[in-house]
C-alpha cells in the first residue's frame, strides 16, 4: 500500500477523480483526505482526515471513508481524535503529541439541499441505497433523529426507532414524538408508528398509527377536529374534514361537525385561481336541523365570487351571498362580522374603460336582502355610462400635448369651460316589508334613465393677480316609463304608464385666496413665525323643484281637505336653496435654524366656516363652526372643534326650550359682548409613549432608549428596565343646544397598553374608562409566555358582550399548530363555542 499525504480540499478541481470508465459505475468519483491509502490488488481506496466523495449529485464528508469499488460500496465513520491528529502530522500540520478519546469528523451525507448526519453511514454506488446509524436530519424545521435509518431510494427512507421535534435543543428536547418504525418520503409525508408524545421523558399520548404532511405550501391532508362539550348540544366534533390541493391553481375543503344531541353541518369550499387572469371561489354550508327550534328542516347558505380581467381595460366582477332564511347566519356563524350583518348584497359587474377617450362602461346586476324583515332589492340591470371631464372647446389630451410647455399662446376664456357626462339606466324591483315578521309586502317596479352634463368654469388667471375663481354648473335630465298618480281622500298611489322627463339644474361658484404674514424673530434656535390664512367664499342655487310650475310634484287633499304635496317620481330636490358659505383657514408655522439646516415645523391649524341661506325664512344664518388641530410631537396630538349658535334660547319650563330665530346680539345690545352662545364642545387628544430604560449602572442610555422607540421588539432585555408602551385617547364632549339640560361625556379609551415583564413573558391591556360615571366601560386583558419550542396565551374580558375567557398552550411550529389544549369560557353560542373561538 501506498500513503499520499494531501493537501486539506479546496474545490471540486483540486479533488481526485476516478472516471466512470474505470469504476463501471454511471458517473466518477471525485474525493480527497489528508491521507490517501490506495489497497489496488483488492481496489479498495481508505480517505483518513477531512475525507470528501462526491458521486452524482451526492457528496458525503467524514473522519474516514473507505471506497471498495470491487463491492461498490462506501462505509463513513468518524475517527478517534488521536488518529486525526496522527493524520495531521503525517500531513504536516501539526504532531502527534496528544491523546485525546473522543471522537470527530461524524459523517455527513448531502444530496442536493437536503444533509444527513450520524455515525456510521454505507452506500451503495449501484442501487442508491444507503444506511445511516444513529443518523439525524432536519426539515421544514424539524428534527429527525434514528437508531438506523436505511435509504431505500433517493425519495424514500425508513427509520427505526426514530424521534421528531421542532425543539432547538436536540440532546434534550422540551418535547418530541417518539416512533418504533418510521417512513419518511421526502418532500410529501411522514408514516409512523406506533406513536408516543413525550414532555422532557415523561410521555404523554399515544397514537397507533399516523400520518404527517411534509410538502413546502398548501398540502393536502386530514383537518384535524376540534372536540368539546356544550350544555345544549352535549358533546361535539368541529371541523373534521379533508383539505385537497390539487395543484397551483385550484383547492378544495370540506368539513363536517358533529353534535350529539342536534345532528350535523356540512361545509364545503374551492378556491381557484390564474395569476392575471381570474380568481375565485364557491363555499357554502348545509344541515338539516334547526338548533334553535329543533324542527328538522334543510337549512344552507351560499357565497360565489369570482374576479376576471379581460385584456387590459375590461373585468368582471360577481359576488353573491345566500341564505335560506333570515336567521341562518346568526345560528350558525362563529364570525362576529358574519354574525353581525343584517344585509346580504350579491352583485355581478362587467366594466370596460377607454383610457384614450377617457370613458367608461359599467354593467351591472345586483340584490340586495334585509335579514331582519325580508325585504328586497333588485336592479336588474343598471347601465352606467361615464364620459371624464374635458374641455368644451380647444381639444382635449392631444391639444394639451401640442402646446405644451414651450407654447406662449394664452387660453382664451372659453377654452377653460369644462364638461363632465353621464348615462344611468335602471331598472329596480322592490318587495318592502310592511311591518317586521308580518309577511306583508309591498312591490314596485320602475325603470329610468337619466342623463348628467356638468359644466365648470375657472378662470384663467387669478382676478387682480391673487383671487381664484371657478363656477360650475350642473344639468341632470331623467326619463321614466312611470309616473306616480294619487288618489284624493285616500292619497292611494297607482302608476301611469309612458315616457316622462325630469330636469333639474344647480350653480356653484367659489372664490379664495391665499395670505401670507412672517414675523421674524431670533429666540435661539427660532428664526420666525409665519401665519397662513386661506379664506374661501362660495355660493350655491338651487330652485325648489316641488314649486307648481316645474310639475314634478302633485298637490292632493288628504281626508281633512287638506293639502298633501307628493312626489311624481321619487328623489326629485325640494325645497330652494341659496346660500353662501365662508371659511377661514388659518395655520401657524414656526422656523428653526439648527446648524446649516433650516426647518420648518406647522404649529397649529385652525379654522373657522359659517354660512348664509338667503332662501330660509328664518335663522338665515348658520351656526360658526371653529375647528383646532396641533401634533407638536409624534407622540401627542390635539383636536379640538366647537359650535356657536347666534340665536336666542328661550325658556319653556324648567328643563326645556327652543332655539327663537331673534339674534343675541339685537337682544342682549350689540356692545354687550354677548353675540354667540355654546352649542357643542369636542376635545380629543391622542398620547404615545414608550420607556427610556436606564442602565444597570444607573446612567441614562439615549441608545437604549432608541432601540426601544424604533424597533419595540428589539429592545435590549437585560441591561434595562422593563420594556413598556402606552397608547390611550382623552375625548371629551358636551352639548349645550338645551343649556338648561346639557349632557357630557368624558372617557380615556387606553387602545394599547403593553409590558415586557422578561424576555418571555408579555402583557397586554386594552379597555375605556367613563370619567363621569367614573367606571370602566369596557377592558381586554391579554398575558402570552414564551416556553420555548411552545407557547401559552391567556385573554380575558372581564365585562361586556363579549365577556369570557380562553386559554391556549400550542406548539409553535406551524406544521404542528393543531397540537394544542385550548379551554374557553364565557358567554357561548347556540354550539356552546366561545366568542374568542
Amino acid at each position: 500500500m501506498a500513503q499520499q499525504p494531501q493537501a486539506p480540499p479546496a474545490a471540486d478541481d483540486t479533488l481526485t477523480t476516478v472516471p466512470a470508465s474505470d469504476t463501471g459505475l454511471a458517473g466518477p468519483i471525485k474525493y480527497d483526505a489528508r491521507i490517501i491509502d490506495n489497497d489496488v490488488v483488492n481496489r479498495i481506496t481508505y480517505l483518513i482526515g477531512d475525507a470528501v466523495v462526491k458521486y452524482q449529485d451526492m457528496t458525503i464528508e467524514a473522519g474516514k471513508i473507505t471506497v471498495d469499488l470491487n463491492k461498490r460500496i462506501l462505509i463513513a465513520e468518524a475517527l478517534p481524535e488521536t488518529l486525526h491528529v496522527a493524520a495531521d502530522s503525517l500531513a504536516g500540520n501539526g504532531h502527534a503529541d496528544s491523546v485525546r478519546v473522543h471522537m470527530v469528523g461524524y459523517p455527513v451525507f448531502s444530496d442536493g439541499n437536503d444533509q444527513m448526519r450520524g455515525e456510521r453511514m454505507e452506500y451503495n454506488f449501484s442501487t442508491g441505497k444507503g444506511l445511516v446509524v444513529r443518523g439525524r436530519t432536519d426539515f421544514e424545521g424539524g428534527k429527525y433523529f434514528g437508531q438506523q435509518i436505511k435509504r431505500a431510494s433517493p425519495k424514500v427512507l425508513y427509520v427505526s426507532r426514530g424521534i421528531y421535534t421542532t425543539c432547538e435543543y436536540e440532546d434534550k428536547p422540551h418535547y418530541h414524538f417518539w416512533a418504533r418504525r418510521m417512513k419518511i418520503i421526502v418532500g410529501e409525508r411522514v408514516i409512523a408508528r406506533p406513536i408516543v408524545m413525550f414532555f422532557g421523558k415523561i410521555p404523554v399520548a399515544f397514537l397507533p398509527f399516523g400520518m404527517f404532511p411534509t410538502q413546502k405550501g398548501r398540502r393536502s391532508g386530514l383537518i384535524v377536529p376540534r372536540y368539546g362539550v356544550s350544555a345544549r348540544e352535549g358533546r361535539y366534533l368541529r371541523e373534521l374534514g379533508y383539505y385537497w390541493a390539487a395543484s397551483d391553481y385550484f383547492d378544495a375543503r370540506a368539513t363536517v361537525d358533529f353534535y350529539e344531541k342536534s345532528g350535523w353541518l356540512f361545509k364545503a369550499g374551492i378556491n381557484y385561481a390564474l395569476r392575471y387572469n381570474f380568481t375565485g371561489g364557491i363555499s357554502g354550508s348545509l344541515t338539516r336541523k334547526n338548533f334553535a327550534s329543533g324542527q328538522t328542516e334543510r337549512r344552507w347558505d351560499l357565497s360565489i365570487r369570482h374576479n376576471q380581467t379581460l385584456g387590459k381595460t375590461a373585468s368582471i366582477r360577481v359576488n353573491g351571498t345566500f341564505v335560506s332564511d333570515n336567521s341562518y347566519y346568526k345560528d350558525f356563524s362563529f364570525n362576529t362580522n358574519q354574525r353581525l350583518t343584517r344585509r346580504l348584497i350579491s352583485r355581478g359587474t362587467f366594466s370596460k374603460r377607454w383610457p384614450k377617450k377617457r370613458a367608461s362602461l359599467s354593467l351591472s346586476l345586483s340584490e340586495e336582502k334585509d335579514l331582519e324583515d325580508g325585504s328586497v332589492t333588485r336592479l336588474l340591470p343598471s347601465i352606467q355610462l361615464y364620459l371624464n371631464e374635458r374641455k368644451l372647446f380647444g381639444g382635449g389630451q392631444e391639444s394639451r400635448g401640442r402646446r405644451g410647455s414651450g407654447s406662449t399662446r394664452s387660453e382664451k376664456w372659453y377654452e377653460n369651460i369644462y364638461f363632465r357626462y353621464n348615462v344611468t339606466m335602471q331598472s329596480r324591483y322592490s318587495k318592502t316589508a310592511v311591518e317586521p315578521d308580518s309577511g306583508i309586502f309591498i312591490t314596485d317596479r320602475k325603470s329610468f334613465a337619466n342623463h348628467d352634463i356638468s359644466l365648470r368654469m375657472s378662470g384663467p388667471t387669478r382676478l387682480f393677480g391673487w383671487l381664484r375663481l371657478s363656477q360650475s354648473l350642473t344639468i341632470d335630465e331623467d326619463w321614466f316609463d312611470r309616473a306616480r298618480v294619487y288618489e284624493d281622500s285616500t292619497l292611494e298611489m297607482n302608476e301611469e304608464k309612458g315616457f316622462f322627463r325630469r330636469h333639474t339644474f344647480s350653480y356653484n361658484a367659489s372664490a379664495n385666496t391665499t395670505i401670507y404674514g412672517l414675523f421674524n424673530t431670533r429666540i435661539g434656535p427660532i428664526q420666525a413665525f409665519r401665519h397662513v390664512v386661506t379664506p374661501s367664499l362660495s355660493f350655491s342655487y338651487r330652485p325648489d323643484f316641488s314649486d307648481p310650475r316645474w310639475g314634478y310634484y302633485v298637490r292632493v287633499l288628504d281626508a281633512d281637505s287638506n293639502v298633501v304635496i307628493r312626489d311624481r317620481f321619487g328623489g326629485t330636490p325640494r325645497g330652494k336653496l341659496a346660500s353662501m358659505n365662508l371659511s377661514i383657514g388659518n395655520l401657524f408655522q414656526m422656523k428653526l435654524l439648527r446648524g446649516q439646516e433650516e426647518k420648518k415645523i406647522d404649529l397649529f391649524r385652525m379654522t373657522i366656516s359659517t354660512g348664509y341661506n338667503f332662501a330660509a325664512r328664518e335663522k338665515k344664518l348658520r351656526n360658526i363652526s371653529t375647528s383646532i388641530n396641533a401634533q407638536p410631537t409624534r407622540q401627542i396630538n390635539f383636536s379640538l372643534s366647537m359650535s356657536h349658535s347666534p340665536y336666542v334660547f328661550e325658556q319653556t319650563s324648567e328643563t326645556s326650550g327652543q332655539e327663537t330665530s331673534r339674534y343675541l346680539w339685537k337682544e342682549h345690545g350689540l356692545f354687550s359682548g354677548k353675540w354667540l352662545r355654546l352649542t357643542s364642545l369636542s376635545i380629543s387628544s391622542n398620547f404615545r409613549f414608550q420607556g427610556k430604560h436606564e442602565s444597570a449602572a444607573g446612567e441614562s442610555s439615549e441608545r437604549a432608549g432608541t432601540a426601544v422607540e424604533n424597533r419595540f421588539e428589539e429592545a435590549p432585555m437585560m441591561n434595562y428596565g422593563i420594556p413598556w408602551r402606552i397608547q390611550f385617547t382623552f375625548r371629551y364632549s358636551i352639548s349645550k343646544f338645551n343649556p338648561l339640560k346639557p349632557t357630557r361625556r368624558a372617557y380615556i379609551d387606553i387602545s394599547q397598553a403593553e409590558f415586557k415583564i422578561s424576555k418571555n413573558w408579555r402583557v397586554q391591556f386594552r379597555g375605556q374608562f367613563d370619567l363621569i360615571k367614573k367606571q370602566l366601560t369596557g377592558q381586554n386583558w391579554s398575558i402570552y409566555r414564551d416556553l420555548h419550542c411552545w407557547e401559552a396565551s391567556f385573554h380575558w374580558t372581564p365585562i361586556g358582550i363579549g365577556k369570557g375567557f380562553y386559554f391556549r398552550i400550542n406548539i409553535k411550529a406551524p406544521q404542528l399548530q393543531d397540537i394544542k389544549f385550548e379551554k374557553h369560557g364565557g358567554r357561548r353560542s347556540i354550539f356552546g363555542g366561545s366568542y374568542f373561538y
